[in-house]
């Protein structure tokens, strides 16, 4: 429903701004120019922004105590194979932590911004003291409908997809996928739990594209068919593991020229990655 006409500005839209800290009508005017122009919706926008403010302060204090039950972790940097094509400054390359009789699971690796979810519905990016940012405001409300169903102590780890940052996505199954779930020990799930979790949970977990005895010419392979649209993909161990030995289970390639631009992502206007269609 739209409160202010004039410059088509919705309820929904005034309530994710108070969401992300917008708190007076002065605030809103300055970003939704709301009133500016014939000024009846000025009196409707307030009440919205008071009642929205009063609904938000509500949902933060009943939240609070299951959110201090949260273990709240900044996930690791995953090194990178000697192989791996595109490599950062501050990243870390490392020999293949993997033995040719390791069972290993190989998944793409997706464009997308880090994100961890917790059963209080709390979540952050790679840092546990994230900014809002209108591109994670989706994945948020996506994750909160489903957080109830996750096990104390426990959180999923993923890629928001929601916006492009070098690669435009045009064919997602989700906005969210999976890529790990950890335990109440920090414990990462084997692959087969994972997937068991997903489906109870109703989320996406990322594709997988090998499963066997690591084999660096047979995983090679297996991403060819991908190299044209993905970064590139992760190793990780079919089953358990702790997380101080993380590195130990988990690496990556990223493919060479996958960035395509100078600025990042987030200083860029948001260009939504796009969901796949279904027929009815």
């Amino acid at each position: 429903m739209y409160i202010c006409v004039c410059n088509a500005v919705s309820d929904n839209q005034i309530k994710i701004a108070v969401e992300n800290g917008c708190s007076t009508y002065q605030q809103l005017c300055e970003s939704y120019h709301v009133g500016n122009i014939c000024g009846q919706c000025i009196p409707e926008a307030k009440a919205l922004i008071k009642q929205t403010l009063l609904e938000l302060n509500e949902y933060q204090f009943t939240n609070l105590e299951n959110t201090m039950k949260d273990i709240i972790t900044k996930y690791f940097r995953t090194h990178h194979l000697p192989w791996s094509e595109s490599v950062a400054d501050d990243d870390v390359i490392t020999k293949s932590p993997f033995n040719e009789d390791d069972i290993v699971v190989v998944n793409i690796k997706l464009d997308g911004e880090n994100f961890s979810g917790y059963p209080s519905g709390y979540t952050h990016a790679r840092s546990v003291d994230s900014v809002n940012h209108e591109s994670r405001d989706y994945v948020k409300r996506y994750w909160q409908e489903r957080a109830h169903n996750l096990p104390a102590g426990w959180r999923i780890c993923g890629e928001n997809m929601f916006a492009k940052h070098s690669i435009h996505y045009t064919n997602l199954k989700s906005y969210l996928y999976v890529f790990s779930i950890w335990d109440e020990n920090n414990n990462c799930l084997s692959w087969e739990d994972t997937l068991e979790w997903c489906n109870l949970l109703d989320l996406i977990p990322v594709q997988t594209i090998y499963t066997g005895v690591y084999d660096e010419q047979k995983i090679k392979d297996a991403f060819k068919p991908y190299k044209d649209e993905h970064e590139g993909y992760v190793v990780r161990t079919a089953g358990s593991f702790e997380y101080k030995y993380a590195f130990k289970n988990i690496a990556k390639c990223v493919r060479k020229n996958h960035v395509q631009t100078d600025s990042h992502w987030m200083h860029q206007q948001i260009i939504p990655n796009l969901l796949e269609t279904k027929d009815v």
